[in-house]
C-alpha cells in the first residue's frame, strides 16, 4: 500500500490503478474499489506496482471482481505475474472464490511487480493485489513465526534460517584515510555509533585528486551470498541544510566482486541507517561501497552484510 501504480489503460475514474492496492478487498467495482482497463483488442492488459525498492517477493494474493473473476469471459484469468520482467508465476484457471493466494516458483528479488492478462484484448478487473513481506524478526508464509532466539532477531524472511553480520571484524580497505580516527576497520567493528570523534566511523582524505570517486570495501574472507546490507551514516550536520549522510555517503553504489548489487540515489528523510537489498542474490567475497559524488570525502560508520558462508 502507498506505492506507485500504473496500468495499460484506464476505463474511467472509478477504475484507476491505485484501487488495486488500497487495502479494501471488496469486489464491488461501483464502490470505486477495483481497476478497469479499456476494452481494446490485440492488447495485453496489465497492472503493476513499483515497490520503491528491492524486496523479496514470494507470497502474493489476488482478489478478483465480483461476478467477473470466474465466468467464461473472466477479466482476470489466466494471468502471469512478473517481478522486474522475470516470471514469478502463471495461473491458468480461477480459484474457488475471488481470493487466490499464489507463490512464485522461488523467492524473487525485485522492485516492479506486474500482473498481465494472458488473453490478448481481454479487459482486466482487479480489486486487490497484496504482496506479503515479513517484518524484521518474523518469517513464514503468513509472517507469524518469530526468528529463533539464536538468530539474534534476524533471519531469512521466507525460510527462517539465521543470518549474521558476516562483515564484522573482517579486513577492510578504503581509497585513503583522513586521520587515525577514520580508519577503514571502523566501518566493520560492530559499533553503529555515529559520532566520528568517538572513533567508530571512516573518513577518507580530503586531498585526493579531483575527479576520483571515494570508496570503502570489506573482504569477507570467503564466498558469501550477499543480498541484505545495512549502511550506517555519520551523525550531524555539515551545514544548515545538509547532513553528513546527504553530502558524504549518498548517492552510492554497492558491488560484490565488481558485480553491481544495488545503487542508492537518495538518502532516507530521517535516520542514519538504511537497509538495502541487491537486485538479486550476488555471490562473492569483496563488497565495496563507492560514493558517486566525485571528489567528495566518504563518511561511513558501519556496514553490515547479512548472510551465511557457502
Amino acid at each position: 500500500m502507498g506505492k506507485k501504480y500504473s496500468q495499460s489503460s484506464n476505463y474511467s475514474n472509478q477504475g484507476r490503478s491505485s484501487n488495486a492496492a488500497n487495502g479494501n478487498t471488496s469486489g464491488l467495482y461501483d464502490a470505486n474499489n477495483c481497476i478497469h482497463t479499456v476494452p481494446v483488442q490485440q492488447r495485453t492488459h496489465w497492472w503493476q506496482v513499483d515497490l520503491g525498492g528491492t524486496f523479496p517477493v514470494y507470497n502474493i494474493t489476488v482478489w478478483g471482481r465480483a461476478n467477473y473473476w470466474n465466468n467464461p469471459y473472466s477479466r482476470l484469468y489466466p494471468f502471469t505475474i512478473t517481478v522486474d520482467g522475470q516470471t514469478c508465476v502463471s495461473v491458468t484457471s480461477a480459484a474457488g472464490n475471488r481470493k487466490n493466494s499464489v507463490t512464485c516458483s522461488s523467492v524473487m528479488y525485485g522492485r516492479v511487480v506486474r500482473l498481465n492478462v494472458a488473453t490478448p484484448g481481454r479487459m482486466l478487473n482487479l480489486c486487490e493485489l497484496q504482496i506479503l513481506v515479513c517484518k524484521e524478526g518474523f518469517y513464514g508464509l503468513d509472517c507469524s513465526t518469530s526468528c529463533d532466539t539464536n538468530c539474534d532477531g534476524r533471519c531469512n524472511r521466507i525460510t527462517g534460517h539465521c543470518t549474521q553480520n558476516v562483515a564484522k571484524g573482517k579486513t577492510c580497505r578504503q581509497i585513503s584515510t583522513y586521520s587515525n580516527k577514520g580508519a577503514a576497520s571502523h566501518a566493520a567493528d560492530g559499533n553503529t555509533e555515529g559520532d566520528f570523534f568517538k572513533g567508530s566511523c571512516i573518513h577518507t582524505a580530503e586531498n585526493d585528486p579531483p575527479g576520483v570517486n571515494h570508496w570503502w570495501e570489506v573482504d569477507l574472507g570467503g564466498t558469501y551470498p550477499v543480498h541484505d546490507i545495512t549502511v550506517w551514516a555519520r551523525d550531524g550536520r555539515t551545514s544548515q541544510i545538509g547532513t553528513y549522510w546527504n553530502d558524504h555517503l549518498y548517492p552510492f553504489t554497492i558491488t560484490v566482486d565488481n558485480k553491481t548489487c544495488v545503487r542508492m540515489v537518495s538518502a532516507p528523510s530521517t535516520g542514519r541507517s538504511k537497509s538495502v537489498t541487491c537486485s538479486s542474490v550476488v555471490y562473492g567475497r569483496v563488497v565495496r561501497l563507492t560514493l558517486e559524488r566525485t571528489g567528495q570525502t566518504l563518511n561511513l560508520c558501519e556496514f553490515q552484510v547479512f548472510g551465511k558462508l557457502l
